[in-house]
């Protein structure tokens, strides 16, 4: 266990030196202001335009972070860690760490409105409210994450395929609702993350569901289980 946080440990330092979250942190910063800055504010909708402005920043992220990882030092690393799974443990356990310190940045200006106890939103706001739009930004934030982690030219080996592919599935996904009725993309939406299932289910409501909210935040952390799984199998058999 101490092998894995040292990994992650290490991964985070290194991403800390590469200022990779600035561009994407004022990216969330602009636009986290602009949404509460009209008032009266809904929470319910400053989450869920949120959720889907969140999944795309951290897809960017996630594809900066895996395309900035040197093969060569990749593959030392791999090769000086006792059990290998500590190296792929470690390296998901450094992108879950990115995507909650950015799903709780996205949470703060509600957060801090909610304590100061403005009239900012439209209708009073709870502690259920709060915790329910952290989970939906955390699985929004951890399926952006792991699909660009998944499409990088690290995995695809391809930097021009693998730059089109994330544009295309990211707004794939953002469009997944409108997209399903249509057979010849139906198939691709549903292995993407159902990002866009957060408008669905949230876009006539003033209020969050528990039993919903519960669901979404379930089917967006099992995809982005699934989308690192299926990086680390590829990394694997290149030895990285």
């Amino acid at each position: 266990m101490v092998s894995i946080v040292e990994m992650a440990k290490y991964r985070l330092h290194i991403w800390k030196q590469g200022h990779l979250y600035v561009m994407p942190l004022v990216a969330l910063a602009l636009y986290d202001g602009f949404c509460y800055s009209i008032k009266p504010a809904q929470l319910v909708t400053c989450v869920v335009t949120l959720c889907i402005v969140l999944f795309l920043i951290m897809v960017w992220m996630g594809y900066m972070i895996a395309g900035r990882e040197d093969m060569v030092e990749e593959q030392l690393l791999y090769l000086r860690v006792a059990q290998k799974s500590c190296y792929y443990v470690g390296k998901s356990l450094f992108l879950l760490a990115v995507q909650v310190i950015f799903a709780a940045l996205a949470m703060a200006n509600p957060m801090m409105l909610y304590v100061m106890g403005t009239d900012m939103f439209s209708e009073s706001v709870t502690v259920g409210e709060l915790i329910q739009s952290f989970l939906l930004l955390w699985g929004s934030a951890g399926a952006g994450i792991a699909l660009g982690s998944l499409l990088s030219p690290q995995v695809m080996r391809d930097r021009k395929l693998s730059l089109l592919l994330t544009v295309f599935l990211a707004v794939v996904s953002v469009l997944g609702s409108v997209l399903k009725k249509y057979a010849v993309a139906g198939w691709i939406v549903w292995l993407l993350p159902p990002i866009s299932a957060v408008g669905k289910v949230y876009g006539n409501n003033s209020s969050f569901l528990p039993g919903r909210t519960a669901a979404l935040w379930g089917l967006l952390v099992l995809y982005s289980v699934a989308y690192v799984a299926v990086r680390d199998i590829i990394s694997h058999k290149r030895r990285f």
